[in-house]
């Protein structure tokens, strides 16, 4: 008994271990609503995520390095890490996204459409605007430039610590019901 106690908590320790050593991200997701332009009336979904040790109090950055990972499909379109740049992260006094700009063609603290490429978008959060708190825009500024508006929201995911621990309990569940099978792993004859 007291061996299968020590396999215990030597299973949690490393659990434990393991899950405070794995880069944790802060992801959200998001589903927008086109309202105008070529994609007017489709909608596109579609996540982001970065690292979470960015959201300190009142820290901003822009750059193309922010974002761990990026995805979206706007019509047959699908842009990942590699097709987008971050215009901007801003989190507010209490760590919270204050605002997000993300697009292809952005730079420090700003995102606007190209003239001449017909994928080109961005999309921008700002939960205290009194206007859109989410929107996208998508296509170059001319008659089909597409306009967007819809949800976004952090995904709820469980902490990696949190699985692990499921998945160690769940293992010396089984181990321990095996060992106390009468009869378990021996051959019938």
């Amino acid at each position: 008994m007291t061996r299968i106690i020590g396999r215990a908590f030597l299973l949690a320790w490393l659990a434990l271990t393991a899950g405070s050593a794995l880069a944790e991200d802060e992801t959200y997701v998001f589903i927008l609503n086109w309202k105008s332009g070529s994609h007017a009336g489709t909608s596109s979904s579609g996540s982001l995520s970065f690292d979470d040790s960015l959201a300190m109090p009142n820290a901003q950055y822009s750059g193309p390095d922010v974002l761990s990972s990026f995805s979206l499909t706007i019509g047959n379109t699908f842009y990942g890490l590699a097709s987008v740049t971050t215009g901007f992260l801003w989190f507010d006094a209490n760590s919270d996204l204050r605002l997000l700009s993300v697009g292809t063609d952005c730079g420090p603290g700003f995102c606007v459409v190209s003239p001449t490429n017909p994928t080109t978008f961005y999309l921008a959060y700002d939960p205290q605007s009194r206007l859109d708190r989410f929107f996208a825009v998508a296509g170059p500024p001319d008659a089909d430039q597409s306009y967007g508006v819809g949800n976004f929201q952090a995904a709820l995911v469980p902490e990696p610590s949190s699985l692990l621990l499921l998945l160690a309990g769940g293992g010396l569940l089984a181990w321990r019901r095996r060992v106390a099978t009468p009869g378990a792993g021996q051959a019938s004859g």
